[in-house]
């Protein structure tokens, strides 16, 4: 069962790594936003202190919106898809799985990127520690929500912008509870609230999104 769990891993991330734009379209995103918005505000550092939680968590939400446009994609155009549906595998389990690559090659790779970027961000360690914990307990719900908006939408001609107006509602929560945990890192307020929800939706998303992806492939 571990032997066949790592050889389908093994085979989603070969599959993202084929089509590069996948990971480069939203880290080049990520970055043009990150280096304008230190270009912008490099003279006025304490209005750049407080500009860049909000503007991350909106750079990161985008990015892997970016991503997520291809998500199940080249298993649509390959025939992969329908392989799928008749897999003696749970679908479910198989979602799940897509889901977590998609999140490591996509999301995971642009938070590891922002301790590199930290001379630019004029963030404090305890400051970019709560931000890299909030991020990385709050964008596997991103991914879930993305993804089963992106089944919504998945034999429909111009599928990002209807893709954008469906997350954005669902996501807006998310994205304002993240930068809240950093407003009240500053307040020197608790924040094991904020990061206990963050990781609360999470974990819901992540245990029952799949089930309706794999709900929703059988009806469209």
């Amino acid at each position: 069962m571990l032997k066949t769990v790592y050889q389908l891993f093994t085979q989603e991330l070969l599959l993202i790594q084929r089509d590069k734009k996948i990971i480069f379209h939203s880290l080049g995103f990520f970055l043009v936003i990150i280096f304008g918005l230190h270009l912008s505000f490099s003279s006025q550092p304490n209005l750049l202190h407080n500009l860049t939680p909000g503007i991350v968590w909106v750079s990161i939400f985008l990015a892997s919106l970016l991503g997520l446009e291809n998500f199940l994609r080249l298993d649509l155009e390959d025939a992969a898809l329908d392989q799928l549906l008749l897999s003696p595998f749970s679908l479910t389990g198989l979602l799940t799985l897509k889901i977590c690559v998609f999140w490591l090659a996509t999301v995971l790779p642009l938070i590891c990127l922002l301790p590199v970027l930290l001379p630019i961000l004029h963030l404090s360690w305890p400051e970019m520690l709560t931000l890299l914990s909030s991020l990385l307990l709050a964008t596997p719900a991103f991914i879930c929500i993305g993804a089963t908006c992106k089944t919504l939408t998945l034999h429909l001609p111009q599928q990002g912008a209807l893709l954008g107006l469906l997350l954005l509602p669902l996501c807006v929560p998310i994205l304002l509870i993240g930068i809240d945990t950093f407003s009240q890192l500053n307040l020197h307020n608790g924040i094991m609230g904020n990061l206990a929800f963050l990781a609360g939706i999470s974990l819901i998303c992540f245990c029952t999104l799949p089930f309706a992806i794999s709900h929703l492939l059988h009806w469209i």
